[in-house]
């Protein structure tokens, strides 16, 4: 996978999504698990319909 294990902090890219790493546990020499947020994206947005070009009947 990663060449380098991520700093708690860092700002990566998984999948195109931002994330930052929360922490890292080092199991064993090889295993390391690694955990980060997401950026929330806010997939709800509304647009505002202009009611007057609806034609009216």
């Amino acid at each position: 996978m990663a060449k380098r294990v991520p700093v708690v902090g860092e700002e990566l890219r998984i999948k195109g999504r931002k994330a930052t790493v929360s922490s890292v546990n080092n199991l064993d020499e090889r295993r390391v698990h690694v955990q980060v947020a997401l950026e929330v994206i806010n997939k709800n947005t509304k647009l505002v319909v202009d009611q007057s070009k609806k034609k009216k009947r």
